[in-house]
């Protein structure tokens, strides 16, 4: 029971994590979209333009470049954020765990049996287990 929660609060995190990822990535598409448009649009505008209003021109576009930088900076360390408290959910998931394991082996050696209650269920939290142990990375750090 504990093992199905985990895992679909892992999913949904996973998931969650999915769609922020693909919000970035349109709002960067868009932001080099509209980049390129503005770079279009000043080309004529050099060579139509005396050099002096040039000048304020690169300014203004440098404004206007500065802008989405930072916010694609911001959106960067929120994802990064969101990241590594992903990984820090699955590291403590990972120690729980490990932590359930190692108590139903004790209770089985305690109770001298070395076959679980429901094989199935073993079955399940080890295919869990390794899954986690897959995603955080133990054993390979």
């Amino acid at each position: 029971m504990v093992s199905t929660n985990s895992a679909n609060t892992l999913s949904d995190a996973l998931a969650s994590l999915a769609v922020t990822m693909a919000n970035f990535r349109s709002e960067s598409a868009n932001a080099e979209s509209d980049f390129f448009e503005l770079v279009d649009g000043l080309r004529g505008q050099v060579y139509v333009e005396p050099p002096v209003r040039t000048t304020a021109v690169v300014e203004n576009l440098d404004r206007s470049l500065a802008q989405p930088q930072l916010e694609a900076g911001g959106k960067q360390d929120k994802l990064s954020n969101e990241v590594e408290q992903l990984r820090e959910i699955v590291d403590q998931q990972t120690k729980l765990f490990e932590a359930l394991i190692e108590s139903k082996e004790s209770f089985n050696r305690h109770n001298g049996s070395n076959e679980a209650e429901n094989p199935a269920e073993d079955e399940v939290l080890s295919d869990v287990f390794a899954q986690f142990k897959a995603l955080s990375g133990v054993g390979t750090r």
